[in-house]
């Protein structure tokens, strides 16, 4: 081995050679713990032994760490990867080649409550995992028919079942079959109900639907006035977003002289009718469909159209279905 010659800084900041004998001891006085190396040390051997680079195979020349017993683990590995075989042998000597994605499993695989069992879709593949059975029975594909092996599906006791249409209120119709409804066979009065809730329809007992003319019974309003003067006089009072449509009026003339009057659906409005009531009589009018009013919440009203109306009262009812 031939002499090594380091140059290292004192403490003092001055260059210092530093000697070596063939043996390893230092020649110079300087002490070990001042020297302060000027360039790195490189090393090609260990007791010597030709240090490994770039290897690991396993030699005297191998550098190895060794964690201490007093810590715990402290390596971070950031990659793995491995190589297998194109085929393997599943625990009962049968071949697997693991590049067909195509695999039957014939053995039973339990799955525990409350454990997750995570299923995706190959790529490429249509089916990922084709179940034949069901708790040992086969499954019926494309068919329902009640056994075992049929499927269902149970709404849970503890929520409300809802069926839904397949249209929007105020959509398009899709021109899809109907549902068929049904309704209650009734030979009673049901106790009413508050207004916005649900109702089921009431049919007789032969499955005719019962329906009322015009309005419901709620909606439905009546009027009376009397006339004796010269006067407009209101009928029936108008009431906020609501039209009031006639259904019926009739005039009973109580005087010994033919009269007649009319009948407007807003103060000082049009005459939408004139009723003709001979002496000592009734007179009025039913039309097939009610008579709308024009504005809403307008008053209708009835006034005699003759001018010698002396000794003369008539007697004005009628009445009204009320819309939006």
């Amino acid at each position: 081995m031939k002499d090594i010659q380091i140059w290292a800084y004192d403490t003092q900041g001055s260059l210092q050679a530093v000697r070596s004998n063939p043996d390893g001891i230092l020649l110079s006085a300087l002490d070990v713990s001042d020297i302060t190396l000027d360039t790195d040390l490189d090393l090609d051997s260990l007791n010597g032994n030709t240090i490994a680079t770039n290897s690991g195979v396993v030699n005297d020349g191998t550098l190895r760490v060794t964690i201490a017993t007093d810590v715990g683990t402290s390596v971070n590995i950031s990659g793995f990867s491995s190589t297998i075989g194109a085929n393997i042998i599943n625990s009962d000597g049968a071949t697997i080649d693991l590049r067909d994605r195509n695999w039957t499993i014939t053995e039973t695989v339990p799955i525990s409550t409350g454990n997750t069992l995570e299923v995706k879709q190959l790529s490429g593949s249509v089916d990922s995992i084709n179940v034949l059975q069901l708790n040992g029975n086969t499954i019926n594909a494309g068919a329902g028919t009640v056994g075992t092996g049929t499927q269902r599906m149970v709404m849970g006791s503890d929520s409300t079942t809802m069926v839904v249409g397949n249209v929007n209120s105020d959509a398009a119709d899709d021109e899809t079959p109907p549902i068929k409804i049904g309704g209650i066979a009734r030979t009673a009065n049901p106790t009413a109900v508050a207004a916005g809730d649900r109702v089921s329809a009431t049919f007789d007992d032969v499955g005719r639907q019962v329906v009322g003319l015009y309005q419901v019974r709620d909606l439905t309003t009546t009027a009376y006035a009397t006339l004796n003067t010269n006067t407009e006089t209101n009928l029936l009072a108008g009431a906020a977003s609501t039209f009031h449509d006639l259904v019926y009026i009739m005039g009973a003339n109580t005087s010994s002289g033919a009269v007649s009057f009319d009948v407007r659906d807003a103060t000082g409005g049009g005459v939408i009718a004139t009723i003709n009531c001979a002496a000592e009589a009734t007179a009025g009018m039913a039309p097939i469909v009610p008579i709308p009013q024009n504005v809403v919440a307008d008053t209708w009203t009835v006034d005699f159209n003759d001018t010698d109306i002396s000794n003369t009262t008539v007697y004005v009812s009628a009445l009204f279905i009320k819309n939006v």
